[in-house]
C-alpha cells in the first residue's frame, strides 16, 4: 500500500525536476562564490557541504531504505509463513546488498577529500604532507564517481549480470545473422552472375 502511495510515476517526475533545480542552484551558487571571492570560509563551508554532508545524508536515506525494505520482508514471511519468508529474502536481499554498496562507494569517493582537507587545516604541521599525498589521491579518484554503478551492480547483482549477458548474447546473434545473411546473399548473386556467364 505504501509503494502505491509514495511510488507514483507523478512523484518520480517531480522528484527529477526538483533535484535538477537544486542541482543548477547549487552550481551557480558556487560559480558565483568561487569566481567572486566573495568570501573564503563560505567557499569552504560550501565544498565540506557538498562534498561530505550530501553524501553522508545520501547513504542515510538509503540505510533507512535498505532497513523498511527488511522489515516489510519480515512482516510478510511473519504473515505469509515461510515458503514466502525464504523467496522474499532472497529477492530482496541483493538489492539491498547493492543499495548499500552504492552508497558506500559513493560516499569513500566524494566524502574523503572534504574530511582530508578539513584534517589538513587542524593537523600539525609534521603530517600535513602526508595529508596532501591522500588528498592528491583521493582527488584522483573521484572522476570514478561518474562509473563506479556499472562496476558495482555488476559485482553484487546476479540478475543484472544476467541481463547483461542476454544483452551481448542478442547482440551477438543479431550481428551471427547479418553476417550470414549477407553471405548468403553474396553466395546468391555470385550464383546468378555465374548462370548468366554460362
Amino acid at each position: 500500500m505504501q509503494a502505491k502511495v509514495w511510488c507514483t510515476t507523478n512523484k518520480a517526475k517531480k522528484v527529477v525536476v526538483g533535484l535538477t533545480l537544486l542541482t543548477l542552484t547549487e552550481a551557480a551558487a558556487f560559480i558565483v562564490i568561487y569566481n567572486f571571492h566573495l568570501n573564503v570560509s563560505v567557499l569552504h563551508i560550501f565544498y565540506v557541504v557538498n562534498h561530505a554532508v550530501v553524501p553522508a545524508t545520501i547513504l542515510i536515506i538509503n540505510l533507512i531504505v535498505v532497513y523498511k525494505v527488511r522489515r516489510s520482508s519480515h512482516y510478510a514471511a511473519t504473515n505469509l509463513g515461510l515458503q514466502h519468508q525464504q523467496s522474499t529474502s532472497s529477492s530482496s536481499a541483493v538489492p539491498t546488498v547493492t543499495l548499500v554498496t552504492t552508497s558506500l562507494v559513493y560516499v569513500a569517493l566524494l566524502g574523503t577529500r572534504p574530511i582530508l582537507y578539513v584534517a589538513y587545516i587542524w593537523v600539525d604541521q609534521r603530517f600535513k604532507v602526508y595529508v596532501v599525498s591522500c588528498y592528491q589521491f583521493s582527488a584522483a579518484l573521484v572522476p570514478l564517481v561518474f562509473a563506479y554503478n556499472f562496476f558495482v551492480y555488476l559485482i553484487t547483482s546476479k540478475q543484472f549480470r544476467s541481463g547483461l549477458h542476454k544483452l551481448f548474447c542478442s547482440c551477438s546473434s543479431f550481428s551471427l545473422f547479418y553476417s550470414s545473411s549477407a553471405t548468403d546473399a553474396g553466395t546468391v548473386r555470385r550464383r546468378g552472375q555465374a548462370d548468366t556467364a554460362i
